[in-house]
């Protein structure tokens, strides 16, 4: 693949980096499969694609239903943004919205089945007093901290000992 073939032009022009020919045979051979898996993506998804656009225009509709687009990226990897593309060359719409709410179902029910969901009731009432935390992200990569407590849906579980 493209990608594959360009790793040791990179690693040459990066200079600072010196991988062994393993590593370089290991980054290749990675984004080899991945390209593979990706045109299998493609495949699978463009032809389902198909079928169902096929089955839109044959009953006069000119939108792809949001669900649908779900459906294609949720179980083929297939991107919205393509799905998007495809029906817009055929003059067709697609229903976003109706995606974007099919999205957050599926987190809320990922979420839900985990166990773990956010309460900030409960955090609230049972980390009273604790010491808050604010976001580090641009200042640093790392960062040591602990562990207060676990919630799971809003009952405290376990509260963390001082050391």
């Amino acid at each position: 693949s493209l990608l594959s073939d360009m790793v040791p032009s990179v690693v040459e022009v990066s200079g600072s980096l010196s991988p062994d020919e393993g590593v370089i045979s290991k980054i290749q051979t990675v984004l080899r499969q991945e390209g593979e898996q990706f045109d299998k993506t493609l495949a699978q998804g463009g032809a389902l694609l198909e079928t169902e656009i096929a089955s839109i225009v044959s009953s006069g509709e000119k939108t792809v239903p949001g669900a649908t687009v779900f459906k294609l990226y949720d179980t083929f990897g297939f991107p919205p943004d393509l799905t998007s593309d495809y029906a817009k060359r055929l003059g067709l719409s697609v229903d976003l919205q109706g995606f974007e709410l099919c999205m957050e179902n599926q987190k809320k029910q990922s979420r839900k089945s985990s166990g773990f969901e956010s309460g900030f009731g409960a955090l609230e009432n049972n980390l009273a007093g604790e010491e808050g935390t604010g976001f580090v992200g641009y200042e640093s990569l790392s960062l040591d901290s602990d562990v207060v407590a676990l919630f799971k849906t809003e009952q405290l579980e376990e509260k963390g000992k001082e050391k």
